[in-house]
């Protein structure tokens, strides 16, 4: 959110959470390559565990974070706005 820990720190949130989806899609699909187990990922599922992962760790942060709550709601945020 315009105002946060990391705008106020002048990090680009949106450029970081688009970079780390990247770099965690070439992994995990360089893994299944490598195991010989490589499927074509359906976007629609893989959105469903992202939603799923955010939701998580919005609990958690909730729970046991509550200073770092805006880290979970700025990736459900970007989500949701660049249809990511």
């Amino acid at each position: 959110a315009k105002g946060g820990p990391l705008d106020r720190a002048g990090l680009d949130l949106d450029g970081w959470i688009r970079r780390s989806r990247e770099r965690f899609l070439e992994a995990y699909q360089a893994g299944l390559r490598e195991q010989r187990l490589w499927v074509d990922i359906d976007p629609a599922l893989l959105r469903a565990f992202e939603i799923d992962k955010e939701l998580y760790e919005f609990a958690y942060a909730t729970t046991y974070l509550p200073t770092w709550l805006y880290a979970p709601t700025e990736g459900m945020r970007a989500m949701f706005e660049n249809g990511a």
